[in-house]
């Protein structure tokens, strides 16, 4: 209905805004370095998940399958590697991330 501004930015009237949940894994103040991926991090509070009365039912079943992709696809394929020849295709709009990532491998 009107201007307002948010973290320094103005936001024009009548003007559409999409907050993205996502970014809280960003931030800063939480995580040293947030921009970069690092698997190792501790603490890791990301809210990928959600939290308290909001944290997703599935998230046992969602590590669980991750783990057992993650083992199939690293005992069949050795020396996977991100092709870096290739593009790598990103979702537009809506989603966060990559649409795939292009690799080679070797199989034993």
């Amino acid at each position: 209905m009107t201007d307002v501004e948010v973290g320094g930015h103005l936001i024009p009237a009548d003007r559409m805004v999409t907050p993205w949940v996502i970014s809280a894994n960003h931030d800063e103040d939480q995580f040293p370095d947030a921009h970069r991926f690092d698997i190792r991090r501790t603490p890791n509070r990301h809210v990928a998940f959600g939290r308290g009365g909001h944290f997703c039912v599935g998230a046992p079943l969602a590590r669980l399958e991750a783990e057992v992709a993650l083992n199939a696809l690293l005992d069949t394929f050795h020396e996977l590697r991100v092709d870096h020849g290739r593009d790598v295709a990103y979702h537009a709009r809506g989603m966060y991330g990559a649409k795939n990532l292009p690799m080679t491998a070797r199989r034993d």
